[in-house]
């Protein structure tokens, strides 16, 4: 039964891998990341922290593990966060700012 119980966490764990690693892609491909709260940034590298410590103290390889390969995405999108969060874009005339400016002016 323990080694069902490892297997099913890891296989979450690797699902949960791949996304985060697809949304940090999908940030710095976008050059957005106004979707994401600060809070949600800091929530994910707290979380992926507090589960290495706590995997290094039981000496549960595959939790330290997905925690090693998660922590790199994790601060990936906190950079893109930090670049491209709050709404800002740097693909000039796609952002919201641009799009009201031509409302306004009829252009």
């Amino acid at each position: 039964m323990d080694e069902v119980v490892r297997l099913n966490c890891l296989v979450a764990g690797l699902v949960i891998t791949v996304g985060v690693y697809i949304q940090t892609l999908k940030v710095f491909q976008t050059k957005s990341a106004k979707d994401f709260a600060l809070l949600l940034v800091v929530a994910l590298l707290y979380n992926e922290l507090a589960w290495l410590w706590y995997g290094l103290v039981i000496g549960e390889w595959p939790i330290v593990a997905l925690c090693a390969i998660n922590i790199p995405a994790d601060i990936g999108i906190a950079i893109g966060w930090v670049l491209y969060g709050r709404g800002r874009r740097t693909d000039h005339g796609n952002d919201r700012a641009s799009e009201t400016a031509h409302e306004r002016t009829g252009t």
